[in-house]
């Protein structure tokens, strides 16, 4: 079973709560309601219903709530009205919520007055099986998911795929969400080709593709193709969301950033990239959260090479340092330094 990002979340009568169980929440994509919620402590499947709501605020016994969640009809019943027709009321035998917005259910620190205080989380999404409409694509096997892989990266986008996820190439990573394991790799494989693609946009998408599923199969060619030329990846990124990665070079260096925490191949590579004076906010980033006692001390090794010029996106990247690091002390290295480059 494939499960949400933070177990799942409760959304409004605007955000889109797919038909398709095999649909999962994904973290850094646009957020859709999970449909497959239940109660840790009823064992309820969690029931919700657009634009409706308690007539009161008062709490409501939990023989009431159990009763009505058996009603058929949920707008049927007398202890509920009509409300915005944004509002989606959320319910099992033991709890109640009204969503205006969106919320997750496992949010690492709810606020008590404005989060749901529920015993609900995502209890697993089936993973696609064969055959299966993926978004208005029938898919009956592997060849056919490696060639809708391969088609959307370039560019290609399934006609029933929420708006959403029809932008920058979300509709794919969610798809590799909704797949068993051995499917995905097939779809890694797609993705891995289409990184040398001719079209920048391509290889956009597949970059982004790697940088938020973080599949080793992604990062381990990432840090083949910045060891050869890179004129390719030297070109404007135009499907990013990080404004300081202007480049698919720099795109790229977040693919590879992940594999460092366990390969020293990796690390080492970061580590020359950040000293060689090219070096952006991606590997500076890189270097600081996961390489942090190498990056301090040679900070003023690779605030040398940044220069004056370019110092201050070393110091920005210092925001990714673990939490207790001697932040000012370190600035104050870096920017001595540089003046002195």
């Amino acid at each position: 079973m494939n499960t949400c990002a933070r177990s799942g979340y409760l959304v409004d009568s605007t955000s889109a709560m797919p038909a398709d169980a095999s649909v999962v929440q994904v973290e850094r994509l646009p957020i859709v309601g999970c449909t497959k919620l239940v109660c840790d402590r009823c064992k309820a499947a969690v029931r919700n219903a657009p634009g409706v709501a308690f007539r009161t605020k008062e709490e409501q016994p939990g023989s009431t709530l159990a009763a009505l969640y058996d009603t058929e009809d949920l707008a049927s019943s007398p202890l509920l009205h009509a409300t915005r027709p944004k509002f989606r009321l959320y319910l099992c035998r033991c709890s109640r919520w009204l969503e205006s917005s969106e919320h997750a259910c496992g949010e690492p620190d709810p606020d008590v007055f404005t989060d749901p205080q529920t015993a609900w989380h995502c209890a697993g999404h089936p993973p696609i099986a064969y055959p299966h409409d993926v978004d208005g694509v029938l898919l009956a096997s592997d060849a056919e998911l490696r060639d809708l892989g391969a088609r959307g990266f370039d560019g290609f986008v399934p006609p029933a795929t929420i708006e959403a996820d029809a932008v920058r190439g979300n509709w794919l990573v969610r798809l590799r969400a909704r797949l068993a394991p051995a499917a995905r790799v097939v779809l890694d494989e797609a993705a891995i080709a289409a990184l040398e693609h001719p079209d920048p946009a391509a290889r956009g998408r597949a970059i982004r593709y790697f940088f938020i599923t973080e599949a080793e199969a992604g990062a381990r060619r990432a840090i083949e193709l910045l060891a050869g030329d890179r004129t390719r990846f030297a070109v404007a990124d135009p499907v990013t969301e990080v404004a300081t990665d202007a480049t698919l070079e720099q795109s790229l260096w977040r693919v590879a950033a992940p594999l460092a925490r366990v390969d020293e191949r990796a690390r080492a590579a970061l580590r020359a990239e950040g000293v060689s004076g090219r070096a952006g906010r991606s590997v500076f980033s890189a270097l600081a959260a996961d390489d942090t006692a190498w990056l301090e001390t040679h900070v003023e090794d690779l605030a040398r090479a940044a220069g004056p010029g370019h110092v201050e996106v070393l110091i920005a990247a210092f925001a990714q340092l673990p939490p207790g690091r001697p932040l000012k002390t370190l600035q104050a290295r870096a920017r001595t330094a540089a003046q002195g480059a």
